[in-house]
């Protein structure tokens, strides 16, 4: 079988042999990441099930509660909990809570604590997204094109008025140096979290990295650190402005990351990475543009043989 693959994979060209080897890949990555999610996290479903079905149980024996109300109850109890409404004590549509959302929707973070239940509200947020979503990415794409440049120009005036020579692997440097940016900007969110929402450094960190992904998932969520709106409304909103600004530059900063990788690869290529991430497109287009050229040439001669102005 893998014989046979290979020369499948020999007998494309090279911009099909790359979809060909790329989705494959994708493939096996999300085959090999369902087999351990499924080993690590069953068990402990498993376990949950059987720890809520012994209260629930009980329940329904102490208080002498039908199996049809217990249903409701634990329905309501878990869209409560879905929704976020046991995690905050104050109004979520707020200024400052409708703030957090939007910031969370044009991001595309979107922790699913919050969402819009009304019929407009829901249309006005597909709209918004639309629209929202490139407008954000746009920005973000042009704060982390300043932070890639800004910190490749600063390895060049390193090589060159430093150590008075060419500059050299700059963009690797980059590289690791806005790694080092996101690495401490996730240390810093895990310490916040640890210290202002009871979570562990851990959590912090897991958390950090999951919202700066923009994967979202929603298990931690930063609530206002306040009892009650009404007794600190400023400092709820300064909350919200700042961790959304914070995560905002965090954004900016993966996405220059991920410019410099880019740029990297085009720049530096790893041995064995051209094949991978379409090296061989560029060859295939030079030879197209060779023998285009030629059959323009031929043409040409034809047509001077042939008297043709």
């Amino acid at each position: 079988m893998g014989v046979f693959f290979l020369n499948f994979l020999r007998a494309l060209k090279g911009p099909t042999k790359n979809l060909v080897l790329r989705t494959t890949l994708f493939l096996v990555y999300l085959l090999f990441g369902a087999a351990v999610f499924q080993t690590i996290e069953s068990g402990a479903e498993h376990r949950e099930i059987h720890h809520f079905d012994k209260v629930q149980q009980r329940m329904k024996e102490k208080y002498n509660i039908s199996d049809e109300e217990m249903h409701i109850f634990f329905t309501e109890i878990s869209k409560a909990i879905d929704d976020g409404y046991f995690d905050v004590a104050y109004d979520r549509w707020s200024f400052a809570g409708s703030l957090f959302f939007t910031g969370t929707v044009v991001t595309t973070i979107g922790y699913g604590k919050m969402a819009p239940n009304t019929v407009w509200g829901r249309i006005f947020c597909i709209f918004y997204a639309i629209f929202g979503i490139p407008i954000t990415g746009l920005m973000l794409k042009s704060i982390g094109e300043r932070i890639t440049e800004a910190t490749a120009n600063f390895w060049k005036l390193i090589d060159t008025k430093i150590f008075n020579r060419e500059p050299r692997k700059i963009y690797l440097k980059t590289v690791a140096c806005i790694f080092l940016m996101v690495t401490g900007m996730i240390l810093l969110l895990a310490g916040i979290g640890k210290s202002y929402e009871g979570w562990t450094f851990f959590e912090g960190v897991y958390f950090a990295f999951i919202t700066l992904s923009t994967i979202g998932f929603g298990d931690y969520v930063p609530q206002h650190p306040a009892n009650s709106e009404k007794d600190h409304p400023g400092y709820v909103i300064a909350f919200t402005v700042l961790t959304f600004v914070y995560f905002t530059f965090g954004l900016a900063v993966v996405s220059s990351a991920l410019l410099a990788i880019s740029r990297l690869f085009e720049d530096e290529p790893p041995w064995g990475f051209i094949s991978l991430m379409g090296g061989d497109d560029g060859e295939d287009d030079e030879q197209d543009n060779l023998l285009a050229e030629k059959k323009k040439a031929q043409i040409k001669d034809k047509m001077a043989g042939s008297g043709a102005p």
